[in-house]
């Protein structure tokens, strides 16, 4: 019996030092990804714990930002360009000659978003929305409508802000590109991020 205690005790103690060394999928939160108003059946929120990229490139004057869940199902992309050292907001738009079928143009003005989130029928399936388009074989008008604006809220060691985006275009669906887009299928996105600037 002693023998047994013995065990279930080792037990107890791993488990406890397991709870108090948590892995990666328990560590920090870099970001919190919100999809609301959503035309499709996608996931309500996100956590981002991993940093795919977290770049500031002063000479250029340019953020790179991408963040993702653990099981990469879920993601937040974002670019600013024209980038300053103090805390501000940023308006993003579409590009007006990305908006013709078949040319990319200029993708974006001043910055730009994108997210991945599950659907609700799968974790590991996911819809992703965006605001200009990204693939210029599609023969199709894209005209993002919606306003998107992200804040920066701190710039230190970390940089720190918000972002909300209205009527985001799905531009995925269940993992694979939409073709045809449909303007109408839409998401309006809203995260926190904070992350450490490489």
């Amino acid at each position: 019996m002693k023998f047994g205690k013995l065990i279930s005790s080792m037990i107890l103690g791993s488990a406890s030092l397991m709870a108090c060394n948590p892995d990666a999928t328990s560590g920090t939160v870099y970001a919190n990804l919100s999809i609301e108003n959503s035309a499709s059946s996608d996931s309500s929120k996100s956590e981002l714990r991993k940093v795919v990229s977290c770049k500031r490139d002063a000479d250029n004057a340019v953020l790179n930002i991408d963040l993702t869940s653990e099981s990469a199902a879920a993601a937040l992309k974002l670019k600013i360009t024209g980038f300053k050292s103090s805390p501000q907001a940023y308006t993003c738009t579409q590009a007006i000659d990305n908006k013709t079928a078949g040319s990319l143009g200029g993708k974006f003005d001043t910055c730009f978003v994108s997210a991945k989130v599950p659907t609700a029928s799968g974790a590991t399936v996911s819809n992703s929305y965006s605001m200009y388009r990204d693939e210029s074989e599609k023969l199709q008008a894209f005209s993002y409508s919606g306003v998107c604006q992200i804040q920066i809220q701190e710039i230190g060691a970390n940089v720190k802000g918000l972002i909300s985006c209205t009527k985001m275009i799905q531009t995925y669906l269940n993992g694979a590109a939409r073709n045809p887009i449909d303007s109408n299928v839409t998401a309006d996105v809203k995260a926190d991020f904070n992350c450490p600037l490489e």
